[in-house]
């Protein structure tokens, strides 16, 4: 969910990996009792040489942040000072790195065509779309949405047996906004094989919504995080009288942009932007937003956190139809528990998680008029938290999938 800290790239003969041998970093896990404390803990958000993986303000769940060698004297000492209680887990995050990303990339070299036991890169996610729209005619097109900074093609994968005089709800679902979280496109994509390829025991959710799914809206920083910086959070796109690099793309929403939760700082990992939608990649979303006006559900996949967020991110203030929003997303998250026993948490983005104005969540429901908007933080794994175990993508998937599936059958309530 939070930050970068700049990695070198490495290239090997056999395959390209992304981790740093100079990035001298720990990484802590915290356990906040109260608001004041969350609060103090907040304040490092965005802030050099801090970077805020996971938050939670619920006492026993836990925080982690990992910290610069050289600010940890400071950090130790501010959470002595606040009683807050805090362990060393991972003591060279160099390493940590090193070891979890080898072993993606083997598995990704390897594997033909898309498989759920790696993460691929775009160029072969871009591919599969492609086949599947070549095999199923009839109900798949891959469709060029824009284009992104860096000026790859922007693809999203349309799913529909409607005809031409049928209109039908539409539920539209995005990853990828954040480069490092990899789980996020691998879902999307997952998505598209259940509704295509057993579309046999899936028929029923192609007759009750179109889909609409964009797998990546941050191909740029996505690549990124394949070939040079693992942990690269941001876009790619190039700031005006700063060497900082990138915009957090889910916080230049034109919807209370530049407020809680954001900063104005070009080098913080939350920087919304000079002005609102700066970024290409998310004016693509903004367009598609506001042109699909049959969109009833709007799900942007993200991780790590086992979390169901409905707006609103700005404001701790709840929408007029919270207990809809609530409820919908406490029976998803039991659909989702039923599969592997995951626990999934539902609550208002900036109750269960923290602010976050900027997002596309609430632009979707304040400004695109999308009633049923929410963030799926997904399962964290390995000890990044952001390198969920190639062999684990599956099981996330297949257990998000059966809430997505609870979601698209109530897609009119």
């Amino acid at each position: 969910m939070y930050r970068q800290l700049g990695l070198l790239i490495i290239y090997s003969v056999v395959y390209t990996t992304a981790f740093t041998t100079d990035l001298s970093a720990k990484v802590y896990e915290l356990n906040i009792q109260n608001d004041l404390q969350a609060n103090l803990i907040r304040e490092f958000d965005g802030k050099q040489g801090y970077d805020i993986w996971e938050f939670s303000k619920i006492p026993g769940h836990r925080t982690r942040i990992m910290v610069l060698d050289e600010k940890c004297n400071i950090f130790e000492e501010t959470l002595r000072s606040a009683s807050i209680h805090y362990k060393l887990i991972i003591n060279n995050v160099a390493k940590m790195l090193k070891q979890e990303v080898a072993k993606n990339f083997k598995l990704s070299r390897t594997s033909k065509g898309i498989t759920f036991d790696a993460y691929h890169r775009y160029e072969k996610m871009i591919e599969y779309m492609t086949n599947l729209t070549n095999t199923y005619p009839h109900l798949a097109k891959i469709e060029n949405v824009g284009r992104s900074y860096e000026n790859r093609t922007m693809y999203a994968l349309r799913i529909s047996n409607a005809t031409a005089n049928v209109t039908k709800a539409q539920i539209f679902i995005d990853g990828g906004i954040h480069a490092r979280e990899w789980i996020a496109p691998a879902v999307a994509l997952y998505i598209m094989n259940q509704l295509l390829e057993n579309r046999e025991n899936n028929k029923n959710l192609i007759d009750l919504a179109d889909w609409l799914i964009l797998p990546v809206v941050n191909p740029d920083g996505y690549e990124y995080t394949h070939t040079t910086d693992r942990l690269w959070r941001k876009t790619r796109s190039i700031l005006a009288n700063t060497s900082c690099l990138g915009v957090d793309g889910n916080r230049n929403y034109g919807y209370h942009w530049g407020g809680p939760g954001s900063s104005n700082d070009p080098c913080s990992i939350v920087y919304s932007g000079a002005n609102a939608f700066t970024e290409p990649e998310v004016r693509v979303v903004r367009d598609l937003m506001l042109k699909e006006n049959t969109t009833k559900i709007y799900l942007t996949l993200h991780s790590y956190g086992n979390l169901l967020l409905y707006p609103w991110g700005y404001t701790t203030d709840l929408p007029s139809d919270w207990t809809r929003l609530h409820e919908l997303g406490v029976q998803t998250a039991l659909k989702i528990e039923a599969v592997n026993g995951t626990k999934y948490t539902t609550g208002s983005s900036a109750l269960a998680l923290g602010m976050s104005a900027g997002s596309s969540r609430d632009f979707a429901r304040g400004a695109a008029n999308i009633y049923t908007p929410y963030t799926v933080e997904l399962p964290s794994g390995g000890q990044s938290g952001f390198e969920l175990p190639p062999e684990q993508i599956l099981p996330a998937a297949r257990e998000v999938f059966e809430g997505i599936k609870y979601l698209v059958k109530n897609i009119n309530s």
